[in-house]
């Protein structure tokens, strides 16, 4: 039932009841008497709740002298308070099932927590406790600044980073915007613990908090609780007002910087409307219009032709408090016989051009229609995950414009042409900022939701396909994910990914233009691999198999299926988008050749797998891609792409019965060729280890031992407690390492133990020396039945969010069926990791992990100063 604004009271407090974000959800609302927000939103799609606390920190409340102290802060609130240690904090939310985190940025810190239904009174009071209660212990604090250090080693070869805080520097100065969120090492390694306390003191005070609780709760049990956690802190200072403003020049400001990154880059920025200027999603849509997409004004302008002008160009709108910046990130090409600046001021007037070119043409009532179904299409599904529903809340809501995001919807539908061209048109004409960063000569330096009710059914269709169906009727949402496996050992190193990224680009009835219409057209969201540029997000990756993700509304069902067998059977791969696709790939595996925590992974999987597919990397170097063409990439997509080969899994708004009808209707017509040759089996290689070196300020370390397939879940159970031990001594008492511990690594027919870590390279002795003593001590020492519980209850919180969203729920269906589990091992998971026993972990753990001379060991370590060359990675 939809509800009506009303005016409730709960325990004497008075809340504003409105309608905001669809139905059977309501909007609370109150501030308490010492100043602190409080928004509350139902939804009762998960037995899920989410709680984000949003402080006024960040670097805008900084100065030089105490620069990077709100993100050393937010390190420092997760270890420990006065009633609970580091390690209580951390079990009292992961046993429980739990989750939480935290993210500064220059306008706001915010502390995100994610909890079962009937766990998230007792996680508030976790938060509060976290948040009010910190001690600030001195060794932590010694642990914690060698961490964000880490974090600063790890940044600082970043060009992007580069480009950023100099394009901020430029436009602030020293002001708090100008300075970095993340902070320097002086400041980081210096700054007393008093003065952290005063910091803190200042900054985490009710009338600086907002909190936002998303989720299947009790307003009024909610309520109450928020009430009596932060209701008897008295206020603090009230900040002090923050008026700095972008500076932007009378005429173009271009400059060049040599740093010591990895890649150059162009970073071009202009003034843009605030959140809470009328025009804000005018400027949305605009970068939509003009700049998203391979096929926009923007792209072909920079990319198109035979000499393209650059390798990738994309474009957003960063907000902040009282204004925004419009931004084009570009990736250059080779500019032989031209200067830096030469390059940079014909890259800035292409972009200019294209401005121009896009505000003479006009926008066709078709296109604006697709892209406010785009905008809306993103908002609904941003609501899946509550926790990023509760952050953008809590963002809109720092910078002031909570009434944007409660009209979001009905302002889509007021966005108009005319404002879109008055934008672009202005910013065509207006003086910008352009930065090239490029590297510097001869530098060796860098700076829980339980599953639905329903149960999933497959179908075999008359050509072979595979289908699995599951009905979740919580929302009008519909996900496809088609897994692809790949047929054989023969297949070269990234023509899986290549073919991959062409599926878009062009099929026997549409081009690549007419595929994006059409996907605008009806809302249709589509991933074909791992975006290489969000770190950490790469959960559905593999060498055995390709995939196509597609979301869409449910009424859009019938024209997704469509698109999905136009992308997965009919693709052609024209020569000029292959040329597009080879080029961006090459540009990453060069990449890859600096980044020492991709170099192990290629590096350990030819020691672990010789032979076969899974030793050759998904994205190979730029002279193997350079040795593929568009025959490789047909006689490939014919002999892997066919029905009888593919799995497709459906979650969504529709039953079962009536998707296989529509599968077979789609698919059907598919001809099914002779089934592929499988390739044997290849032993395992006799464990050894290796070190290469590269040219990369960090090193990594990897180690890895074949495991059992069977038992699977408790040996999941041993390498979380494994990562837990591997976490807790060489990150919280060393503080050496920020990418680091435990997994098992689950593939077809075969399981691997990995553990591991990336640090700066004068650590990487002390770190693998950790590491083998971790592992032969955990071989032997006492597990206690609390320690193993509490480790179930959060694997089992965090396997719930994982499948939260329907498309991660399709996954793991065609995943489970292609490694030979069976699709339904996906309902056993959960019930398996609360039957794990004591005992069971105790035989496996003597039986399938032996010392850690048997593991493999996979180093790679920085090119020593003055060397040329580096070893490259997979060679024997």
């Amino acid at each position: 039932m939809m509800r009506i604004n009303k005016l409730l009271t709960f325990t004497g407090c008075f809340l504003l009841v409105t309608y905001v974000y669809g139905e059977d959800t309501g909007t609370w609302t109150t501030r308490l008497d010492n100043g602190m927000d409080l928004i509350l939103l139902e939804n009762h799609a998960s037995e899920l709740a989410a709680s984000v606390i949003c402080i006024q920190a960040g670097s805008r409340t900084e100065s030089r002298s105490d620069n990077g102290l709100s993100h050393l802060l937010e390190h420092l609130l997760f270890d420990g308070t006065r009633s609970r240690s580091r390690q209580e904090l951390s079990r009292a939310v992961t046993s429980r099932g739990g989750y939480f985190n935290a993210f500064t940025r220059k306008d706001y810190v915010c502390f995100e927590l994610v909890m079962p239904s009937d766990g998230i009174s007792q996680g508030l009071e976790l938060q509060a406790d976290q948040l009010l209660n910190s001690t600030l212990l001195p060794g932590e604090l010694s642990k914690e600044r060698k961490v964000v250090c880490e974090e600063i080693a790890r940044d600082i070869n970043s060009a992007y980073s580069a480009a950023d805080a100099y394009l901020m520097r430029y436009l602030f100065g020293n002001t708090g915007y100008g300075l970095p969120v993340i902070g320097n090492y002086h400041t980081v390694e210096m700054i007393s613990r008093d003065e952290i306390m005063r910091f803190y003191k200042s900054r985490y005070v009710p009338n600086r908090m907002t909190a936002v609780v998303v989720g299947d709760f009790d307003p009024a049990e909610i309520l109450n609780t928020l009430r009596n956690l932060y209701g008897p802190i008295p206020a603090g200072l009230e900040p002090a007002g923050i008026n700095s403003r972008p500076e932007f020049p009378l005429r173009d400001a271009l400059e060049t910087v040599a740093a010591p990154v990895d890649m150059p880059y162009i970073l071009i920025a202009f003034p843009a409307p605030s959140l809470t200027a009328p025009d804000a999603l005018e400027a949305e849509a605009a970068v939509r219009l003009w700049a998203a997409g391979e096929g926009s004004i923007l792209s072909g302008f920079l990319t198109g032709g035979e000499s393209p002008l650059v390798s990738r160009a994309e474009s957003w709108i960063s907000h902040h408090d009282g204004f925004a910046i419009l931004s084009v990130g570009i990736t250059p090409n080779p500019h032989p016989n031209r200067t830096f600046k030469e390059y940079l001021d014909t890259v800035t007037e292409a972009v200019r051009r294209s401005m121009r070119t896009f505000a003479e043409t006009g926008i066709t009532e078709q296109n604006l229609h697709r892209t406010r179904i785009g905008m809306t299409v993103d908002h609904q599904f941003e609501q899946e995950r509550f926790n990023h529903l509760a952050r953008n809340i809590a963002h809109h809501h720092a910078l002031g414009a909570g009434d944007l995001l409660r009209e979001y919807r009905t302002r889509i539908q007021d966005i108009s042409a005319s404002g879109i061209i008055k934008l672009i048109s202005g910013w065509g004409d207006m003086p910008c900022i352009a930065i090239y960063v490029h590297p510097r000569p001869g530098s060796a330096e860098p700076g829980p939701a339980p599953l639905p009710d329903r149960i999933p059914h497959m179908k075999t269709l008359s050509n072979g396909m595979k289908v699995i169906a599951w009905s979740d009727p919580t929302a009008p949402l519909m996900a496809y994910h088609m897994l692809i496996p790949v047929p054989g050992n023969d297949c070269p190193a990234g023509l899986p990914r290549i073919v991959s990224e062409m599926l878009d680009r062009g099929t026997v009835s549409m081009d690549a233009e007419t595929i994006r219409d059409r996907m605008a057209d009806h809302g249709i969201r589509i991933t074909l691999a791992d975006n290489p540029w969000l770190p950490f997000d790469d959960y559905y990756n593999s060498s055995e198999y390709s995939y196509i993700r597609m979301e869409s509304l449910e009424s859009e069902t019938e024209a997704s299926m469509e698109l999905l067998r136009e992308l997965t059977f009919r693709s052609v791969f024209p020569e000029d988008q292959f040329r597009k696709v080879t080029q961006y790939l090459s540009m990453l595996g060069g990449r890859k050749q600096t980044r020492a925590a991709d170099l192990v992974s290629d590096l350990l999987n030819a020691m672990l797998f010789p032979d076969t597919i899974l030793a050759r990397p998904q994205i190979p170097s730029p002279r193997e891609i350079a040795g593929l063409d568009t025959g490789n990439a047909r006689l490939f997509h014919e002999k892997a792409y066919h029905p009888a080969n593919c799995i497709l899994s459906i979650v969504g708004n529709r039953l079962p019965e009536e998707l296989f009808d529509l599968a077979e209707s789609v698919f059907g017509s598919q001809i099914r060729p002779a089934d592929p040759q499988v390739s044997p089996a290849v032993a395992v290689p006799t464990p050894f280890r290796k070190e290469i070196q590269a040219p990369t300020e960090q090193a990594a370390i990897r180690a890895a031992i074949p495991v059992p397939v069977e038992p699977e879940v408790p040996l999941m159970v041993l390498a979380e407690l494994l990562s837990e031990r591997i976490q807790g001594k060489i990150r919280e008492e060393r503080g050496m390492a920020y990418q680091l511990g435990a997994s098992l690594r689950r593939m077809k027919d075969r399981s691997v133990l990995i553990a591991g870590a990336s640090t700066r390279s004068g650590n990487i002795s002390t770190v693998e020396t950790d590491l083998r003593r971790l592992i032969d001590n955990f071989r032997t020492e006492t597990l206690s039945e609390v320690e193993i519980a509490e480790t179930i209850n959060a694997m089992i919180g965090k396997e719930q969010r994982y499948r939260q969203r329907r498309i991660n729920r399709a996954y793991y269906l065609a995943w489970n069926e292609f490694r030979g589990a069976g699709y339904s091992a996906e309902l056993k998971l959960i019930d398996q990791l609360r039957t794990v026993t004591p005992d069971a972990l105790k035989r496996i753990r003597k039986s399938a992990l032996p010392s850690s001379d048997s593991w493999f060991w996979a180093v790679v370590s920085p090119v020593p100063y003055g060397s040329v060359e580096a070893e490259p990675a997979g060679d024997d």
